[in-house]
């Protein structure tokens, strides 16, 4: 297995997986793959015939590395976008996203997000993956908010078309009010597109204590939005427990085994140095 992408310095995907492995004694070994995009086919055609058991895939990648595969999950061809590629049937390469599963299996620990209204911050892959296993789960509603425009749209009508759930999308403009009707609230760029250690624009004052909070940036431990919901008394989704899950799904995939996500985490976290 490998993680492939085009800038892997500071990435913790190999550290992680390779503690996985060693725990659950699988003689199994992962790589950082560094790749150009121009050249992003042919790395994917390599990893086929040197028979690569899957891969994570980061960045701009997700999106590009759809056009390259045999086949889409349902969710993924929604998305737009995968993360992780797994061996199909045929033993051509069949591409999944992760994302909106892990965040469900984290969320789902917690609360159960059948009838939740639901404020989406950002409209990128992540923001989409995450609002589409929603909708499955049948949420009352998702405001989605971002400042471009046509993606957010886009988002809407792609949940208009998949579920009966209440979709609109909102522009963000200045410090963003979250409604008193609003159960989650969720900070999903895309990795590495925001500082973690900016706050973001958002009204802090209109979090109330009933809130969920989750942000897909890994913070030191948390970031400036966590903690504002944590002063007023939310309960709070760290990006280190998701990220975690969505990697959990990815193993499952490859292996059919049950990895240990609690050693997952804490080499995680070894590696952040938290």
């Amino acid at each position: 297995m490998c993680c492939l992408g085009p800038s892997l310095a500071g990435n913790p995907t190999q550290y992680v997986m390779e503690k996985c492995f060693h725990q659950a004694g699988w003689d199994r070994r992962f790589l950082s793959l560094q790749v150009a995009e121009e050249d992003l086919s042919i790395a994917i055609d390599g990893m086929r015939a040197m028979d690569f058991c899957g891969a994570v895939i980061t960045g701009p990648f997700q999106t590009k590395a759809t056009q390259y595969l045999a086949e889409l999950t349902p969710d993924a061809k929604e998305i737009g976008a995968v993360n992780c590629l797994h061996r199909a049937s045929n033993r051509h390469w069949s591409g999944a996203n992760t994302v909106g599963t892990g965040f469900l299996n984290v969320l789902k620990n917690v609360t159960d997000p059948l009838g939740c209204k639901g404020l989406l911050l950002h409209t990128g892959p992540t923001a989409r993956a995450i609002a589409l296993a929603l909708a499955r789960e049948s949420v009352a509603a998702i405001t989605v908010c971002g400042t471009d425009e046509d993606a957010g749209f886009e988002l809407v009508e792609m949940l208009q078309g998949v579920s009966d759930t209440s979709a609109n999308f909102i522009v963000w403009e200045g410090d963003l009010p979250v409604d008193d009707d609003v159960q989650l609230v969720i900070h999903a760029p895309e990795p590495g597109a925001v500082d973690p250690t900016e706050e973001i624009a958002l009204s802090t004052e209109t979090l109330r204590p009933e809130m969920l909070l989750a942000d897909m940036c890994l913070g030191s431990p948390t970031t400036p939005f966590l903690r504002a919901g944590l002063a007023c008394g939310c309960q709070v989704l760290q990006g280190q427990q998701l990220l975690v899950s969505q990697w959990v799904e990815c193993v499952r995939l490859w292996t059919g085994s049950e990895p240990a996500g609690d050693v997952m985490r804490e080499a995680l976290e070894e590696y952040l140095g938290l």
